[in-house]
């Protein structure tokens, strides 16, 4: 509210007319000021009794505290170094920015470390800093973080992906039975533990993106007095790729009648 001082003090007509030059803004009674919108005004009062007498003031009206994020989205796609990400939030008004919050929708893959103040006075800043858990699987994750305040929200999405793991496991396939027709093996693992699989063919440095792995170690149906490859791996799991392949162990089927050649 405006006070207007009128003097002398024993004035006839102490009337006073107010007025406002941008009424979009500020509006006023009987010198109570109402602020509409930002920006200024000039407030007028003008003495009623016409001698022309009058006095003036100019009203601010602030921009009221807004929230500005620095980033959309946020990506991890390197797990193995993680780092914390630190997202910047700004107060682009002129008034103090209050109740300001970050949560997660999910909160399952990624983790708040700190969460902002709760206020942001006017031009300054503050920081909300996410990051994955820790000891996720292998896979792509996301979530979306979501920043709140009195005036103003944010939605950042954040996403990561965890490469499966390399296996240095080693395969060493050994010969159990070959028959004129079929071919069994056995294998062993050095350096980690994992289940075997194994694959045959007529290549001795064949592809191992190109084998028809199984998990048995036996093979039915080929010809008779015919050399074939056996090779195994360590299988590729949820979190670990496939072992490398082992070294080729060379089989050749008998003729099933050793005494009979066509």
């Amino acid at each position: 509210e405006i006070k207007a001082t009128i003097t002398p003090a024993d004035a006839k007509d102490t009337s006073l007319v107010w007025s406002s030059s941008d009424k979009a803004k500020v509006s006023v009674q009987n010198g109570k000021i109402t602020a509409l919108a930002a920006g200024t005004a000039t407030i007028t009062a003008t003495a009623k009794d016409g001698s022309g007498i009058k006095a003036a003031c100019v009203v601010k009206v602030l921009t009221p505290g807004k929230l500005s994020c620095s980033s959309a989205d946020t990506s991890w796609t390197d797990y193995s170094n993680a780092n914390h990400a630190a997202i910047e939030l700004s107060n682009s008004g002129e008034t103090t920015l209050t109740d300001v919050k970050a949560k997660l929708k999910d909160g399952t893959a990624f983790q708040i470390v700190s969460s902002p103040a709760g206020q942001i006075s006017a031009g300054n800043k503050t920081t909300v800093v996410v990051k994955p858990v820790n000891g996720l699987g292998a896979g792509s994750y996301s979530d979306t973080l979501v920043i709140s305040s009195a005036n103003g929200s944010a939605n950042i999405t954040l996403k990561a992906t965890v490469a499966k793991g390399e296996n240095t496991a080693v395969v060493t396939v050994t010969k159990t039975s070959v028959t004129s027709d079929a071919v069994t093996v056995s294998g062993k693992v050095s350096g980690i533990v994992g289940e075997i699989e194994y694959a045959i063919s007529s290549e001795k440095d064949a592809d191992a993106s190109k084998l028809v792995w199984q998990n048995g170690a036996q093979f039915t149906g080929f010809k008779e007095f015919t050399t074939y490859y056996v090779y195994g791996r360590v299988k590729e799991t949820a979190n670990v790729k496939a072992g490398q392949i082992s070294q080729a162990l060379e089989v050749t089927t008998p003729l099933s009648d050793p005494f009979v050649i066509d």
